[in-house]
């Protein structure tokens, strides 16, 4: 019996420890399992991320090539749009003649022009820039003008100088102007003024219908009206009514066909006022002598070219027709010829540019040779 019970209990004791030692057996599987599932969904992950990562460094790369390519290609694009366009351009434009002509609205322009012997001028690529302020059929119809209405030497030079009127000698675009702005025009000393409020833009008097139609020598600008142009300096001078001394003399030295007549004079135009200071009139003069002495006042006012008050510098030197010469002085107190105050500057006339002046500009007294006034 003691030898069975010895038994049971070794069994027993055994059996305990190989339970023992399955349990510590499944634990470690278990536990090893865990690992291994960790460790792979470790891996995954981290394969995942580099996955994502370098997916995401790709689609970087490809959206900043793509960028890149796409800039690079506008680039491109947008020059050569614009080396296209410029090129274009060039090559498109035409003259001021042929876009008349092609328009379709000048006929009338066009016949006047070739009537005044101008057409040629205005068809010449390399002439210019001019800007043309064109009247259209209608304003022309509206103004009963024609090229059948000009056949006379008289009426041709007539028309000549309506026409130049209509011409400035640079390019102008709508952009440059501004209210009150003058600007000199083809004929002679005349100038068209500027006017621009909230109805438009004027030209004197006629309105701009459209701006700055491009031209391979110069730019139109389209008008309603036909501009009428000043008359020769005399004209001016008479219907100013400030220079009717200044007229008389020019009559009494015989010089008002030559003033009149004259091309592109500069006049020093000193006023009633100033004659009446100086105690200088018409009646000052009447043997030869004295009108030879007139005729040197005279010519101390006039210089040849137009000079407008915007071409004149402090110090400048005038040289006039009677061989005088006369300083231009410039301070904050206003401009000085000769001594003479500018009253009123860039007076147009088709032939001559007038200044008044408030002072009268008696010629230099030549001083007398070696020897004059000897006695032998």
């Amino acid at each position: 019996m003691k030898a069975l019970l010895h038994w049971l209990t070794i069994a027993m004791l055994a059996s305990a420890l190989l339970t023992a030692c399955a349990e510590d057996s499944d634990d470690t599987t278990t536990t090893t399992g865990t690992d291994a599932t960790d460790t792979a969904d470790a891996t995954d992950t981290a394969d995942e991320t580099d996955a994502t990562d370098a997916t995401d460094t790709a689609d970087e790369t490809d959206a900043a090539d793509a960028t890149d390519t796409a800039d690079e290609t506008d680039a491109a694009d947008e020059t050569d749009a614009t080396d296209g366009t410029d090129a274009t351009d060039a090559a498109d434009l035409k003259t001021i003649a042929e876009v008349a002509t092609e328009n379709g609205s000048f006929n009338t322009l066009l016949a006047l022009l070739t009537k005044a012997e101008l057409a040629a001028t205005f068809a010449d690529a390399a002439a210019g820039p001019f800007t043309v302020f064109a009247p259209t059929d209608d304003a022309f119809a509206a103004a009963e003008i024609s090229a059948d209405d000009f056949n006379t030497e008289e009426e041709i030079a007539a028309l000549k100088n309506v026409l130049l009127y209509h011409v400035v000698g640079a390019k102008v675009l709508s952009t440059d102007l501004s209210d009150g702005l003058t600007a000199l025009t083809l004929l002679g000393g005349a100038q068209v003024t500027v006017g621009i409020t909230e109805e438009g833009v004027t030209i004197d008097n006629a309105s701009v219908a459209l701006p700055d139609v491009p031209a391979s020598n110069g730019v139109i600008h389209v008008i309603d009206d036909v501009l009428t142009p000043p008359g020769n300096v005399v004209d001016v001078a008479t219907a100013n009514g400030s220079f009717g001394t200044l007229l008389s003399l020019v009559v009494k030295a015989g010089l008002a066909d030559t003033v009149g007549g004259g091309e592109n004079l500069t006049i020093l135009a000193p006023t009633d006022d100033a004659f009446a200071a100086a105690n200088i009139s018409a009646d000052n003069f009447n043997t030869a002598e004295e009108i030879e002495t007139l005729t040197a006042v005279l010519f101390n006012h006039v210089i040849a070219g137009i000079t407008l008050s915007t071409d004149l510098t402090d110090g400048m030197i005038l040289t006039t027709l009677g061989g005088g010469e006369l300083t231009v002085e410039i301070s904050d107190a206003g401009v000085t010829i000769g001594g003479a105050t500018v009253v009123v500057p860039d007076v147009g006339s088709s032939n001559a540019v007038v200044h008044a002046i408030d002072d009268v500009l008696m010629p230099a007294t030549p001083e007398p040779a070696e020897g004059d006034g000897d006695q032998g």
